[in-house]
């Protein structure tokens, strides 16, 4: 059993009991249920009372909160952020093996404990936002992918996965492209794909008309009928039009909590407020890391992170919590930039 451990495992279970420890004090003392929400959970109120899931909406995700409510009634959102403080903390582990993948064994341990600190991964799962388990399917995926090599059965296991959380967080739509440049096998990895979106698609197609995997046009979060380009007439509006939609994705801003009443402790909107300075110490040094050490290797996580975002500016309504899927990257490298620097000034060994 101790031959499967990583090199690390000593100090990445220490990493992992505290992201799971800081997770589970914000869930547990943040009291709110499910109907005391603000922001993208207001729409999901009445499908997770019983109303049809509408193609607007993530339907693995209703399902999920419909457990909980039925499961734990007045107390399904607090059982619903424990649940996702434990996805949390699984996101941590899965950014050490990223970061295993890509570097040494230091710099996987730095980006895994800068990931368990990090305050914007632990509030955006006091809200009903699917982020969360949106963030562990696109780490999984990118994980598998960099380890897939020649296996064949791997790129199908990433496609369907992909797929199913495609269902619980639709702006995962958006990494498609990005992981299809870095798939070793294309074929395999987007057929299966297909297979997890086609009943849902097919679902949509009769009740809409239109054979779209998830969202409706109108729907309030991704709509490719408000693609920025449209409409546009001249080059400095279609300037003006992509600043606005980038400022507004990577706004400092941390506002992650969203509930309607005043229920969330003092100290929990202070960490909120924490986050946004991690955030911007995580972007500095990523920053400065991936324009002075990335590498070949690191393609994979880069690529599909990068076109996500492009994607997200043109296509998308877009608010700061969107780029969480994201920020694997930045602490990604602002581990490397870290301990580049912690080598810098580490003694030299004596002869």
């Amino acid at each position: 059993f101790k031959e499967m451990l990583p090199p690390d495992w000593d100090i990445l279970s220490v990493i992992l009991l505290l992201a799971l420890v800081l997770r589970m004090w914000f869930a547990l003392s943040y009291d709110a249920t499910l109907y005391d929400q603000a922001g993208e959970g207001v729409r999901y109120i009445g499908m997770i009372g019983g109303e049809p899931i509408d193609s607007s909406s993530p339907p693995l995700y209703i399902m999920f909160l419909r457990i909980c409510l039925a499961a734990f009634g007045r107390g399904a959102a607090k059982a619903a952020f424990v649940i996702k403080g434990i996805l949390g903390t699984v996101s941590v582990a899965l950014i050490y093996y990223i970061a295993r993948e890509m570097s040494d064994r230091t710099t996987a341990v730095a980006a895994a404990a800068i990931s368990a600190l990090y305050v914007n991964y632990m509030m955006v799962a006091l809200a009903l936002s699917p982020r969360v388990p949106g963030i562990v399917a696109v780490l999984a995926v990118t994980l598998i992918l960099m380890k897939a090599g020649e296996r064949k059965r791997d790129y199908g296991i990433a496609g369907g996965l992909l797929g199913l959380g495609i269902l619980v967080d639709p702006y995962i739509l958006l990494f498609v492209p990005g992981f299809l440049v870095v798939s070793g096998n294309r074929k395999i990895f987007f057929l299966v794909l297909l297979a997890a979106l086609l009943p849902w698609t097919l679902r949509n197609s009769v009740n809409e008309g239109v054979l779209l995997p998830v969202y409706s046009p109108g729907a309030l979060e991704l709509d490719f009928s408000r693609w920025v380009i449209r409409d546009i007439k001249d080059v400095y509006q279609l300037v003006d039009k992509l600043y606005i939609n980038g400022s507004m994705l990577f706004s400092i801003g941390g506002g992650w909590v969203q509930s309607s009443s005043s229920t969330a402790s003092d100290s929990i909107r202070d960490s909120s407020s924490f986050g946004a300075y991690f955030y911007m110490m995580i972007s500095l040094g990523g920053l400065v890391g991936l324009l002075r050490y990335h590498e070949k290797r690191h393609r994979v996580l880069l690529y599909s992170v990068l076109i996500y975002l492009g994607l997200l500016i043109l296509f998308s309504t877009t608010r700061n919590t969107n780029r969480l899927l994201a920020e694997h990257l930045p602490i990604f490298y602002s581990a490397v930039f870290l301990m580049r620097i912690v080598r810098r000034f580490r003694p030299a060994p004596q002869e």
